[in-house]
């Protein structure tokens, strides 16, 4: 194929059709090449129960997955107080994590914290408040917890 003027061989030029050589002198191009892949991860959260005690472990909470190492995965807890059955009696509680005398609000979980095997366990306790609990009065009482993760 022959072509009649240099604008024709310019346009294949850089469409990438014709091979990129000007002159007597070669020219070396590079291209880049880009992979992402989408972070993705599970929440595990402690089954549901009957608690028996005041203080109670529950379970583990933790994340596994796979994310970038400029994110995190924010967790997050709602608790909603026991209420007893048939009344509007309240059994206020709180959450704490891994035997500390802190509130789980919230926890942020970063790349190290998430990798399969390794990943780090938040063990939960309910705390009900001594006076709370001698003075509940009898029936079934329900409660729960809302976890919410958050990649950002």
């Amino acid at each position: 194929m022959k072509f009649r003027n240099s604008i024709s061989k310019l346009t294949l030029v850089a469409l990438g059709l014709l091979p990129m050589t000007f002159g007597s002198s070669a020219l070396a191009e590079e291209t880049e090449l880009t992979a992402n892949f989408d972070s993705d991860y599970i929440l595990t959260i402690p089954a549901n129960q009957t608690i028996t005690e005041k203080n109670v472990n529950i379970g583990d909470l933790y994340v596994t997955g796979n994310i970038a190492p400029d994110q995190m995965i924010k967790v997050t807890s709602e608790v909603k107080h026991f209420e007893r059955l048939g009344s509007n009696d309240i059994l206020p509680f709180t959450l704490k994590y891994s035997n500390s005398t802190e509130v789980l609000e919230s926890y942020n979980f970063v790349e190290e914290d998430i990798a399969s095997g390794v990943e780090k366990k938040l063990d939960l306790f309910t705390d009900i408040n001594d006076n709370d609990w001698s003075n509940a009065k009898a029936g079934e009482y329900k409660g729960s917890i809302v976890f919410t993760a958050t990649l950002t």
